[in-house]
């Protein structure tokens, strides 16, 4: 029974934390890139519901085996936030090192701006940008690849009634500030290597 139990929470680490949550994401930044179906509000508490169902057979699967294994239910959820965390950060931070390694390589060869965003959108997407303007990386990371992607919050997701929500704020500028951090970091990093080769 406590293999039922542990294919539960695998089921909800792929349905929540994997997919919808990344979706709620890019909703936030383009409501085009959700399924159809997300518009209609009985979808969201359906999931909601499923979400809670197989949490609950799961911890009564595992009280049958021992009443004191219950407690590895919130445990699980726990363990569930921390690796969806580490794989999110982790994929960000690849976009955004190869972002990066182009915009280095291609300022070097003489390229604009407009041309390097076309590029990396290209290469992180899959699909050349149509933004066309010439965006700095920190903003077109922030604001248009990584909420595209479902990887990081976008600023328009923050507002409510015109206003931004003060409880997302604070988190929405600290994971803002580490974006440009690793960003600068990397800049500096493939910089250097590209002028230790000159």
């Amino acid at each position: 029974m406590w293999i039922i139990g542990l294919l539960g929470f695998y089921i909800i680490y792929r349905l929540i934390f994997r997919w919808y949550m990344k979706i709620l994401l890019k909703m936030g930044y383009n409501p085009g890139l959700a399924p159809g179906f997300f518009r209609y509000r009985l979808i969201h508490y359906s999931i909601y519901v499923i979400a809670i169902c197989i949490f609950c057979i799961s911890t009564y699967c595992f009280y049958t085996v021992n009443p004191w294994m219950v407690l590895l239910s919130p445990l699980l959820l726990f363990v569930s936030m921390l690796v969806d965390g580490a794989k999110t950060g982790s994929r960000r931070d690849k976009i955004i090192a190869s972002a990066v390694r182009m915009q280095v390589s291609m300022e070097a060869q003489g390229l604009s701006q407009t041309q390097i965003n076309d590029a990396i959108c290209l290469a992180t997407l899959g699909d050349c940008s149509d933004l066309g303007n010439d965006m700095e990386l920190k903003q077109l990371l922030k604001h248009y690849i990584l909420p595209t992607l479902g990887l990081f919050t976008a600023a328009r997701a923050l507002r409510g009634e015109c206003n931004y929500d003060p409880r997302t704020l604070g988190r929405y500028m600290k994971d803002s500030d580490e974006i440009d951090t690793i960003i600068e970091h990397r800049y500096q990093y493939h910089s250097s290597i590209l002028n230790a080769r000159k």
